[in-house]
Parts: C-alpha cells; structure tokens; sequence
C-alpha cells in the first residue's frame, strides 16, 4: 500500500508573503517615528543651547557696565537669573534683560541692580 500527502502550500506562500510585507510596514513605520522622535529631541536640544547662550551673552553685557564686577561676578548673577525665573515665572532672557535696563538706569552695583530687580519682579 502507497499513502501519498500531498499539500497545496500555494495559499500558505501567499499568507506568509502578506505577513512578511505587513512586518516591513511596521519596521519603517518604527523607523520613521524614531527619525522624528530624534529631530524632536534634538531640536529642544538645539533651542536650550541657543537660550543658554543668549542669557550668557546677556549676563556678560550686564557685566562690562558694572563698577564692581569681579571673577564670580558672571556664575553669580547667571545664578541669580536662573533663581528668580523660577521664582517669578518669567524667561530668563526676561530677566537678564531687565538688569540690563537696571544698570543701565544707573545701579551699576551688584548689590544695588539685584535689589533693584527683586523689588522689580515683585510688582
């Protein structure tokens, strides 16, 4: 006696080839996501950069008009700039921004400027 198995994988390749295609898919669909996930990073990246830098550059022109900067003079009042946009809500560019104002008003101390600015950002 002869048992002969047969099957008809035709339609089994044609199932596994839809599989292989919907796998691709989502490769490239996790791919694609990660690309964006990584510009979107690297844009807040880019822009914490830029707003670091502009307040550095702020806090040195604030500087050069003081009578009694010294050496810590620029981590001090980047310190402070960080400590009351917190404090207060406002960006720090806002913050460096309006002791530059101060000092140029006149208040070319750091004592003076930074009362002059907390009593400022109380109103």
């Amino acid at each position: 006696m002869v048992i002969r198995v047969g099957a008809d994988l035709k339609d089994f390749y044609s199932k596994m080839q839809t599989v292989r295609g919907t796998a691709r898919k989502i490769g490239a669909d996790f791919l694609k996501a990660g690309g964006i996930a990584t510009a979107a990073l690297t844009g807040v990246g880019v822009m914490a950069v830029n707003r670091f830098a502009t307040v550095d550059k702020s806090v040195r022109e604030v500087v050069t008009l003081m009578d009694d900067a010294g050496a810590n003079t620029i981590p001090k009042l980047t310190d402070e700039v960080m400590k009351m946009s917190a404090a207060f809500g406002q960006s720090k560019e806002n913050i460096a921004g309006a002791r530059y104002q101060i000092v140029s008003a006149g208040f070319r101390s750091v004592a003076d400027s930074g009362r002059v600015l907390a009593d400022t950002m109380k109103l």
